[in-house]
């Protein structure tokens, strides 16, 4: 019989992490949040808040751990974020076991935060089954891209033009294309520049007339991976290689910091424009995922 329970075995930890690197390597059983290797994500589990250990919850055969969850969430966005489940054994045991572990990761969310999420490979069909049951709305599928090799300038073409690191006066304005293009995501203007005032991101801005007219901003994450958060240039300026030049300047910075030697991005898979240039870049498709979010009504109490 399996049973569910809060971690209570000293060793359930690395239980839970071994489970984890078992299941990450296989499309069908993934999740996004995390890498494939135990070091990289015992890194990444390290960063998350509240802390994991607090969170975890397992599901055990025995005294074998054949399942976990662990919940994150953010007060400031109010936003949750379900990180697995993981199960082992087929698909009945998925079925068995998935839905608990999912329920028994929502319990501990703090009252007000209604908006949760969970993301998987699209090959995560039980991910998918599981979301549908809880009432959760499918998300557009994106590819994750990643380079290693540092990110071509386009000396042939005139700058359209300055990238600079962002300053704290420049909020308003990244504020502006932010929230037009990334609205209700997971981070604000304010918290992506409180970041980089930590060294904690990197924010770029570019310029034109001395006009905010495009940012980029990313990090190396805790599994050494340079990450490419967030891109955007205004409507007007576009086609005249702003994306180019924030996304080269930025992926470049990103290589030299991140201690594996790579980075990566997520688009949607509808914009073909944006992929088509990031491709031009040397950056490759590595896998295709889904999110899945509470419906927008419920997120904000209506």
């Amino acid at each position: 019989m399996v049973m569910l329970a809060r971690p209570a075995d000293p060793g359930d930890p690395a239980a839970v992490v071994a489970l984890i690197a078992a299941h990450q390597v296989r499309p069908d059983r993934s999740i996004v949040y995390l890498g494939t290797t135990e070091a990289g994500i015992v890194r990444e589990l390290d960063a998350l808040e509240p802390p994991w250990r607090d969170t975890l919850r397992v599901a055990r055969s025995g005294a074998a751990v054949v399942g976990a969850c662990i919940a994150e969430w953010d007060r400031e966005v109010e936003r949750a974020w379900v990180v697995g489940p993981w199960v082992d054994g087929d698909e009945q045991a998925w079925t068995d076991v998935a839905e608990a572990l999912f329920d028994a990761a929502v319990e501990q969310l703090p009252a007000g935060i209604r908006d949760v999420e969970i993301a998987g490979n699209v090959e995560h069909t039980g991910l998918a089954a599981l979301a549908a049951a809880r009432g959760m709305e499918a998300g557009p599928v994106n590819h994750v891209m990643t380079v290693r090799n540092p990110l071509p300038a386009d000396a042939s073409s005139p700058r359209a033009g300055v990238v600079r690191p962002a300053r704290a006066s420049d909020e308003a304005a990244i504020a502006l294309l932010h929230d037009a293009e990334f609205p209700a995501t997971h981070s604000s203007t304010a918290q992506l520049l409180a970041r980089a005032g930590r060294d904690e991101a990197i924010v770029l801005v570019a310029t034109a007339d001395r006009e905010v007219v495009g940012y980029a901003a990313g990090q190396v994450q805790p599994d050494g991976e340079g990450v490419i958060d967030f891109v955007a240039v205004a409507t007007a300026r576009r086609g005249h290689g702003i994306g180019r030049d924030l996304v080269t300047t930025l992926g470049n910075r990103l290589l030299a910091d991140s201690p594996i030697g790579q980075v990566g991005l997520t688009v949607e898979a509808r914009r073909h424009a944006a992929a088509t240039l990031y491709r031009s870049l040397g950056f490759q498709r590595e896998q295709s995922f889904r999110g899945y979010r509470t419906p927008r009504a419920h997120r904000t109490g209506d």
